[in-house]
């Protein structure tokens, strides 16, 4: 199985406008994490259980950056964590959602480190490079995983965002 994650900057190394501005924007995380959260998680385990009743054999990849926090690796035979620079998750947010560099940092500030979901996955990638390359290095990976479960290039493969 295969989730996105995102590293954090440290509380110490933070400028305190932003420090500050992540504690203000917490609380409204939260009751939006708590009235959506519930029904993704629901979402993903409903389509799971559809496709062990449907018999499905292979990969199914699930990108839920929350994978850790909801217990779903215990559902997994394998977890994948993508890593990325601070630097260049930055820059992405900066560039993908129009935000500002302190808005970006603030968001990263509230999610957990790279570590945590690289000590809980059992193949982390590190996307430094291009797109390119980080399909290159997920295919790989889809083959080491269809491999070790034996399910062979005809399995079922499904896409859960």
């Amino acid at each position: 199985m295969i989730r996105r994650c995102a590293r954090r900057s440290s509380a110490n190394t933070a400028p305190a406008s932003i420090v500050r501005m992540a504690r203000s924007i917490a609380p409204a995380w939260r009751r939006a994490d708590d009235l959506v959260h519930p029904r993704i998680l629901a979402a993903i385990q409903e389509r799971l259980a559809g496709l062990r009743a449907e018999g499905a054999r292979g990969i199914v990849v699930i990108d839920a950056a929350l994978m850790l926090k909801w217990g779903l690796e215990r559902e997994c035979d394998a977890v994948l964590a993508v890593t990325a620079p601070e630097s260049e998750q930055v820059r992405r947010l900066m560039s993908a959602r129009g935000w500002t560099e302190s808005e970006a940092r603030a968001r990263l500030a509230a999610q957990w480190p790279d570590e945590r979901y690289a000590a809980a996955a059992d193949w982390t990638i590190e996307n430094r490079g291009s797109t390119e390359a980080l399909r290159a290095t997920a295919h790989e990976a889809m083959r080491a995983l269809r491999s070790r479960a034996g399910a062979g290039e005809k399995g079922h493969d499904a896409h859960h965002e």
